[in-house]
């Protein structure tokens, strides 16, 4: 797979911030890198008044640097956690996606873990506040009517 435009990946990868999550659950860096991708989607979409959102396993794969298959591998582990959430639709089967911010909310107390001079329990802190709005705006959303896609 070509790299877009040939500049490398826009993805950066934070070593400290993966190195925060607990292999028991974020199994390795690719699974990590996924997770981040489709929860930076996610609030994109939702910013626009969507609650799921698309996007190609062919550009997640260009996108994130990583093969085809480990990105349906990483997909397949949050989906069996309860993360994310897949419907097909349209005449092509595409896959739509989105968040289930109650399970990650579960999730959230063992997802991270201390490493070094990093608190785990700071890092929670902010994921609770982040994940608590992004459940907030989409039940505004869900009262406004909000479309799927």
């Amino acid at each position: 797979m070509k790299k877009k435009n040939g500049a490398g990946y826009p993805y950066a990868i934070s070593i400290i911030r993966h190195q925060l999550y607990n292999r028991e659950i974020a199994v390795d860096n690719d699974h990590i890198q996924i997770l981040e991708l489709m929860l930076g989607l996610a609030n994109v979409f939702e910013q626009k008044g969507r609650l799921q959102f698309f996007h190609t396993l062919e550009n997640i794969s260009i996108e994130t640097g990583l093969k085809l298959y480990t990105v349906r591998k990483a997909i397949k582990h949050w989906k069996e956690l309860g993360v994310l959430n897949i419907e097909k639709k349209g005449e092509h089967n595409n896959n739509y996606f989105s968040i289930n911010y109650f399970v990650l909310l579960k999730l959230l107390p063992k997802l991270y873990r201390k490493f070094k001079n990093y608190e785990p329990d700071e890092v929670r802190t902010r994921a609770f506040r982040d994940i608590g709005r992004r459940i907030k705006r989409r039940k505004q959303l869900l009262n406004r009517g909000a479309v799927n896609l």
